[in-house]
């Protein structure tokens, strides 16, 4: 039986003239563009990247074609559109400069992408980016003051505050990754402002958004949302190492971010090391793995006895688990050296300078963390002569520190980046370390940078371990010191450092054993300006 439908005669599209005036973005992908500036609102909607405008009077200009998360930003026509000359040059410096020194050492998408990405399409981000741009440039040209000679970077960094919590106050809800972007550069910004408190306390808020994340409600004021700016294990990698920067500069302050649902299920991180590493890169998380492992291990034991000598008989038990928990992690490590080696040996004509420096951080880390984990813990709390069994890995970390910091790859870049590289490492030696040579070639090679690696500024600790070595060897001859002339009774056993919230100084107290039993503790004031610290 014939079908009593007609067929319809083909449609035709109605003819209308192409645009020329919507952004490149939208005529590739063939859709009406709303031409709001300088991203419009199809792009802005679907977090694209908004490649700007064709000017009408140069026809002969072609556009570029939309490259989704390019690996470059140095090419995007937007950036020469927003915000004004001066904000421009910042972000320009922020871009050249800046990125290149808070990427560290290893490869980094969220300085050299994502961070970028978001500028264009986050007013909070933009102000903020320029902010740390326009502080930085005067953090290199060595200002006397910081904060006199940059009011500007000051006006956009409270410019940025206010755009974060302006959603929150209008639509009670703000982009938990716009959150977590700013409160990255707030660190960065406060510690180049030299407010470490400030710098502490973002860290601590980003840390707590982070840890809430899982958790969220629909009716809370963060939102997750589907296609973040940046992913969230970034953020957890990125949170994580500095969580454990503030808990080795203040070691009242527990380490957060150690839970498993947090630091250790970065897709980054590996529970099974292979046989070798396919890049430095993932050499380097492993070892944060193995320690951040042993870190979640150790946290979960109770307390220690306060310091006394001769030490508590319930740290026995401690002992024991701590004793455990070093022999996993020693082994652990003796497989990251085997396949860290492996990767050398495949590299080994390959390495460029830059490789090398990757190389040396990663030696000198390796070092750092086998001391810890070989040292009987629970007996050097209270007894500081047994690090004089380590004098040669002293020695060792000292010359990888030299080599380090010799390098032409070093001095090319960074003064300035958020990865804990040399001063930590030498810090451990200078304090740690009693045979006077070794301990004043670390101070010596502190003092003479002007860097600053995430909260560990060069020379405030190498102020510090100098303070430390004065109280240890005061009445000795300071020119041939021995460790061994360093009495039991009169070493450091550590330093808790308190930042003032408003001003630039912190106050440091040396804890000390008394030849009764007893514990002494040393308090005194330490301040700084950009030209460095003084005792007060």
């Amino acid at each position: 039986m014939p079908s009593r439908i007609k067929a319809r005669p083909p449609r035709k599209r109605a003819f209308t003239p192409k645009t020329r005036t919507g952004c490149k973005t939208c005529r590739i992908r063939r859709i009406k563009c709303d031409e709001n500036r300088p991203s419009c609102g199809q792009c802005t909607r679907g977090r694209r990247i908004c490649d700007g405008y064709v000017n009408p009077a140069s026809p002969s200009q072609t556009h570029r074609r939309f490259e989704s998360l390019s690996a470059s930003f140095t090419t995007m026509s937007v950036c020469t559109l927003i915000g004004t000359d001066q904000e421009r040059r910042c972000f320009h410096y922020f871009r050249c400069r800046t990125v290149p020194q808070l990427s560290g050492s290893f490869e980094s998408t969220f300085w050299n992408r994502l961070l970028l990405q978001a500028t264009q399409h986050q007013p909070v981000v933009w102000h903020a980016v320029v902010a740390l741009g326009s502080l930085h440039r005067h953090f290199e040209q060595r200002h006397q003051n910081l904060s006199e000679a940059d009011e500007f970077a000051l006006q956009q960094y409270v410019k940025a505050i206010g755009l974060v919590l302006k959603p929150i106050r209008e639509q009670g809800h703000q982009a938990a990754d716009v959150v977590l972007i700013s409160c990255v550069l707030f660190v960065c910004f406060e510690i180049l402002r030299g407010y470490h408190s400030a710098a502490l306390s973002h860290i601590n808020g980003g840390v707590k958004i982070i840890s809430e994340l899982p958790s969220c409600q629909p009716n809370t004021t963060l939102s997750l949302a589907a296609n973040p700016y940046v992913p969230l294990p970034v953020f957890k990698q990125i949170f994580s190492r500095l969580d454990a920067q503030a808990s080795q500069i203040s070691n009242r302050r527990p380490r957060h971010l150690l839970y498993q649902n947090l630091s250790t299920t970065n897709p980054s991180y590996n529970a099974d090391i292979p046989t070798s590493f396919q890049s430095f890169e993932a050499a380097r998380n492993e070892l944060d793995y193995i320690h951040t492992d042993a870190m979640i291990a150790m946290q979960s034991l109770p307390p220690p006895s306060p310091i006394t000598y001769p030490p508590s008989p319930i740290d026995a038990q401690i002992k024991l688990s701590l004793d455990l928990i070093c022999n996993s992690s020693t082994i652990r490590l003796k497989k990251w050296s085997s396949a860290f080696e492996s990767l050398l040996q495949t590299q080994k004509d390959n390495l460029s300078e830059f490789n090398q420096r990757e190389v040396d951080i990663l030696k000198l880390h390796r070092v750092l963390m086998s001391i810890n984990l070989n040292i009987d813990l629970v007996r050097a709390k209270n007894d500081e002569m047994m690090w004089d069994n380590y004098t040669e890995e002293f020695e060792t970390m000292v010359r990888y520190a030299e080599d380090l910091l010799n390098s032409t790859a070093t001095q090319e870049q960074s003064a300035f980046t958020l990865d804990t590289e040399v001063i930590l490492p030498l810090y451990f030696v200078a304090v740690k370390c009693r045979h006077g040579r070794v301990r004043r070639k670390a101070i010596s090679l502190l003092r003479s940078q002007q860097r600053q690696e995430g909260v560990w500024n060069s020379f405030l600790t190498a102020r510090v371990a100098e303070r430390s070595m004065q109280i240890e060897e005061e009445g000795l001859d300071s020119t041939i010191v021995v460790a061994a002339e360093v009495l039991r009774f009169k070493r450091v056993l550590g330093v808790e450092v308190s930042f003032d919230f408003e001003h630039r100084r912190a106050n440091l107290e040396f804890v000390k054993l008394k030849e009764n039993g007893g514990v002494d503790r040393v308090n005194e004031w330490i301040e700084w300006t950009s030209l460095g610290p003084k005792i007060l």
